[in-house]
């Protein structure tokens, strides 16, 4: 499957969610991120795979303890 696929992008979305549940949170996020970045280039913004993908993210930094990035991504939710 291509890396721009997004049925990859949710797949790594779902393992990051997974490792911050894990408390392996550097891992998790370079996951999130990319699968945020790979959805929001193929999705449009009001889709439930991206928002999802905005919502793992702010969940992992709030959970990191890093507010100021968290909000900035929950930012992006309302806006959407």
């Amino acid at each position: 499957m291509p890396a721009e696929h997004f049925l990859r992008a949710v797949a790594d979305g779902a393992l990051g969610e997974f490792l911050a549940a894990q408390n392996r949170l550097p891992e998790a996020e370079g996951f999130l991120v990319g699968s945020y970045e790979s959805l929001s280039k193929s999705q449009q913004a009001h889709s439930p795979r991206t928002r999802l993908g905005l919502q793992r993210l702010v969940a992992l930094y709030e959970k990191w303890g890093r507010p100021e990035i968290a909000a900035r991504y929950r930012e992006s939710l309302v806006q959407d």
